[in-house]
């Protein structure tokens, strides 16, 4: 997937974590065993039934309304991005 695709696909997966805070849409953005790892907290899941439970009950609920999501730096590589 060339790297523009992926940076509007990451867009719309952030669009539905923090403004319209959808876990079927966020999950849509995924593939079926996408892994999700927050490393200083130790939270995430492997595969979407893992990742379901994780969005609808601990990252989305738990956000206060505010929440914004400000990338310092993203390294894109031809399969994947690194958020830091």
């Amino acid at each position: 997937m060339p790297n523009a695709d992926l940076a509007r696909l990451w867009e719309e997966h952030t669009k539905c974590e923090f403004v319209t805070r959808d876990t079927e849409s966020t999950l849509a953005t995924m593939v079926e065993d996408a892994y999700v790892n927050h490393v200083p907290v130790l939270t995430g899941g492997l595969g979407k039934s893992a990742l379901r439970t994780f969005y609808s009950r601990d990252f989305i609920p738990s956000m206060p309304p505010d929440t914004t999501l400000t990338p310092s730096r993203a390294r894109w590589a031809k399969t994947r991005l690194s958020m830091r």
